[in-house]
């Protein structure tokens, strides 16, 4: 499917998340964003993710987003224990499309299945200015793809990413469902920063779009 044509069906009232799958309380922990001295461990949480589950030199790739500007990163803590860590950034096509992009969700093995997962895929799209949204993520086949097909997700197809493939899966998100998020998130027992130290980062997606609408015969 076209690039232009996924996202305004994304963005324009299809495929949208599934706030039924959210319905249940939320479970107790702390979020707030990733600090330089959580490398080791969040490094940790994902070679503890990693065997059999993700591609070869993805790890890099997961490194490196710690280190850059481009995504604004979170943690999870527990008990003073840091047991999860996902990051959200914005891909800007137009000044009126535009996309959110999760990214690196990992929560540690022990804590799977106990809907600390989905507290933190909650907080990150409750973060969003109110507008409607498409959200995207992608999947090395590692499972976390049944994770968001549950929620509304669909693939989208894959992206080439030098030495290995990955799935893409999207759904939308209207303005309501940003505040209903929100809402759930502030009457959980999630303790979240009361204000970002910075904004969500954008990434400057224009000239791709650009491309596509012309080779489709729709530029200017």
């Amino acid at each position: 499917m076209k690039l232009r044509k996924l996202l305004h069906r994304l963005v324009y009232g299809r495929y949208l998340l599934d706030l039924d799958r959210i319905s249940r309380p939320l479970p107790a922990c702390t979020i707030r964003e990733y600090e330089d001295s959580d490398f080791a461990k969040c490094c940790q949480i994902y070679d503890l993710n990693a065997p059999g589950k993700f591609p070869k030199d993805s790890d890099d790739v997961f490194r490196k987003e710690l280190l850059a500007n481009d995504t604004l990163r979170f943690v999870v803590m527990l008990d003073n224990d840091l047991i999860g860590t996902g990051g959200i950034s914005i891909a800007e096509y137009t000044d009126s499309l535009q996309s959110a992009i999760l990214s690196f969700g990992l929560i540690h093995p022990e804590y799977q299945s106990k809907g600390i997962g989905t507290a933190l895929l909650a907080y990150r799209c409750s973060i969003l200015p109110r507008k409607n949204w498409s959200v995207s993520m992608t999947s090395a086949g590692n499972g976390t793809e049944l994770f968001f097909k549950k929620l509304g997700f669909i693939y989208t197809g894959k992206i080439d990413c030098s030495e290995y493939t990955l799935d893409s899966y999207a759904c939308s998100l209207p303005s309501d469902y940003v505040d209903n998020l929100a809402s759930k998130v502030s009457k959980s027992d999630i303790q979240t920063p009361t204000a970002l130290s910075k904004a969500i980062p954008r990434k400057d997606m224009r000239d791709i779009y650009a491309k596509e609408m012309e080779q489709s015969g729709q530029g200017t």
